[in-house]
């Protein structure tokens, strides 16, 4: 529906935004410890998202397309910092392979996380909202 596409749509602007300053953020600042706060703040706004939807009207809309613009946001901050930590954390000839590793874990986890959250979605199901019509 739209409203996906736009909701997946925030979620890339975010990522598009914080690619262009988050390499910046490993040059300034020790990469362990901004990915330690962008993984807190992402699983943060990963998990407030479910109390989104008992926001109605409007405000669900933004609500939810903020949270998912920020989410995005911290995805890309992590991405960079885990490629500028990684050279910190091991030999350099092995840095290759691990990164090559961090991406198809990143990969995977793109690839699997829709149908688990569709799994799970028909398992436990999200609140309706207030008012919504079911038919």
């Amino acid at each position: 529906s739209s409203v996906s596409g736009m909701l997946s749509a925030c979620q890339q602007f975010g990522v598009l935004v914080s690619g262009v300053f988050a390499p910046h953020l490993v040059r300034f600042y020790d990469p362990l410890m901004v990915l330690r706060f962008a993984l807190i703040f992402s699983a943060l706004f990963s998990f407030t998202t479910p109390f989104c939807f008992y926001a109605s009207g409007s405000t669900f809309g933004g609500v939810i397309a903020l949270s998912r613009f920020i989410m995005g946001t911290f995805s890309a901050v992590c991405t960079s910092c885990v490629q500028g930590a990684l050279f910190r954390i091991v030999k350099v000839e092995d840095a290759a392979a691990l990164n090559g590793l961090a991406l198809t874990f990143r990969g995977l986890g793109a690839l699997f996380s829709p149908p688990i959250g569709g799994v799970l979605y028909t398992a436990v199901g999200a609140p309706a909202k207030a008012g919504a019509s079911t038919g």
